[in-house]
C-alpha cells in the first residue's frame, strides 16, 4: 500500500542580531542530552527533537508530537472500542521528517496535520536556542518569483479562505479589514472573500509582499485554507499580471510505501523529504545560494 506525503518549503530567517546561525542551533539541541529536558511543551503537548543527522551540507531529523491528553481510543471494525493502555508519562508519538540545506538556509518538511507544523518547528528552536522569533518564508516557485519581482504596481488582491478560525493574521491591517473580520466572527461565516483595491501611494508594493507572506506562511502552517491569493497589478512595461501565489507556493507530493500496509515509517518519511528536495534543489541554490 502506498500514500502520498506533501512536503514543504520554507526560508530560514533568523533575527539580525543573533549570535549564531540555525545550524549551531541545530547542532546544540542534537547533542542536548536525549532525555525530557529536551522536550518544550505547548498546549499541553510535548515536542522535540527526536533525532538529528549531517550529510554533506545538510542536515537530516525527525521531529515528534507527543500527545499526552485527549487521546483516541483502540476501535474495532465491529464498533468495539477500548483505551489505549499507557503509563503516565507516555503519550502518543507523531512524527514529522525535516531537511534542512545549509547553503541555501532552506528548511524541507514534511506536512502532517497531526504532528510537528512549520510555525511548531520554528517556535521550538527559537526557544531552544533563546532565538526568538525564527522566522519560516514559504519559498515561491522561482518563475513565481519572477512574476512577483516584475510586478511594479500593484491594483488589487483578491483572497478566499475556507475555514478560516484563526484570523489573527489581519490584525493591524487597518479598521476595515479588523471589522469585516469581527462580522465574520459574528456570525460564525466558514468562508471570507476579501478584496482591497490599492492606492497608488509609495510603498504599497511593499506592503502587499509582506502582506501576502503572511497569508502564505499562515495557510502553511495550518492556521487557515487559503484557497486563493491574488495580486492583480501591472508590469514595468504597463501590461496587465494576476498573480495567485498559492498557485505558486513550492510544495512536493512524494508517493511511499507504508510499512506492513499500515504504517509510515522514519526511512519513508525520510524518503519523502529527500526526494522533494533533490527535485527542487538546483532551483533552489539558483535562487538562494550564498555563493
Amino acid at each position: 500500500m502506498t500514500r502520498k506525503l506533501k512536503v514543504d518549503f520554507f526560508k530560514v530567517v533568523l533575527p539580525d542580531d543573533s549570535p549564531h546561525s540555525f545550524e549551531h542551533i541545530l547542532h546544540a539541541v542534537n547533542n542536548s542530552p536525549k532525555d525530557d529536558t529536551r522536550n518544550v511543551t505547548r498546549n499541553t503537548c510535548p515536542f522535540r527533537l527526536q533525532n538529528a543527522w549531517q550529510t554533506e551540507d545538510c542536515w537530516k531529523g525527525e521531529m515528534i508530537r507527543i500527545r499526552m491528553d485527549q487521546l483516541p481510543m483502540k476501535a474495532k471494525l465491529s464498533g468495539e472500542v477500548s483505551p489505549i493502555d499507557l503509563e503516565k508519562d507516555e503519550g502518543i508519538g507523531e512524527e514529522t521528517a525535516f531537511l534542512y540545506h545549509v547553503p541555501t538556509r532552506v528548511l524541507t518538511i514534511q506536512r502532517n496535520r497531526y504532528g510537528v507544523s512549520a510555525g511548531v518547528f520554528a517556535w521550538y528552536f527559537g526557544e531552544k536556542g533563546s532565538v526568538a522569533p525564527i522566522e519560516l518564508e514559504p519559498v515561491l516557485q522561482k518563475d513565481g518569483l519572477q512574476r512577483l519581482a516584475n510586478i511594479r504596481e500593484v491594483r488589487k488582491l483578491s483572497l478566499n479562505i475556507a475555514g478560516a478560525e484563526n484570523m489573527t493574521v489581519f490584525q493591524g491591517l487597518g479598521k476595515g479589514v479588523e471589522s469585516m473580520i469581527a462580522l465574520i466572527d459574528q456570525f460564525k461565516s466558514p468562508n471570507l472573500t476579501l478584496t482591497l483595491s490599492m492606492g497608488k501611494k509609495r510603498g504599497s508594493l511593499e506592503w502587499v509582499k509582506d502582506f501576502a507572506q503572511s497569508f502564505v506562511k499562515s495557510n502553511q502552517q495550518g492556521e487557515s485554507s487559503i484557497h486563493k491569493f491574488e495580486i492583480s497589478g501591472k508590469t514595468e512595461d504597463g501590461e496587465k499580471s494576476v498573480l495567485d501565489l498559492i498557485e505558486y507556493r513550492m510544495v512536493e507530493e512524494i508517493e511511499v510505501e507504508l510499512k506492513s500496509g499500515r504504517t509510515l515509517s522514519s526511512s519513508a518519511r525520510e524518503y519523502a523529504v529527500q526526494e522533494a528536495f533533490s527535485s527542487r534543489k538546483q532551483e533552489l541554490v539558483e535562487m538562494f545560494s550564498r555563493q
